[in-house]
């Protein structure tokens, strides 16, 4: 999983992103919650999440939420 600033960065650059995946074929992003590797301070074996919608993040325990696998950053 991607670290929290690693998704800020994926979230800055969504519109891009977002029609990059569409010309492979792949599955936009959208406005869900995505989850970071990142433990959350405020709850036990919590974690950051990040909100695709409008760039929210939060540290919780449980939530509903997506995964994004990231291979690389350069």
């Amino acid at each position: 999983l991607p670290a929290l600033e690693e998704l800020k960065t994926i979230y800055g650059n969504k519109t891009i992103v977002d029609a990059s995946l569409l010309l492979v074929g792949g599955s936009q992003f959208g406005t869900s919650w995505y989850w970071s590797c990142c433990q959350s301070s405020s709850y036990d074996n919590g974690a950051y999440v990040l909100d695709f919608g409008c760039g929210d993040t939060d540290g919780i325990k449980y939530a509903n939420g997506y995964v994004c696998s990231v291979r690389a950053f350069n």
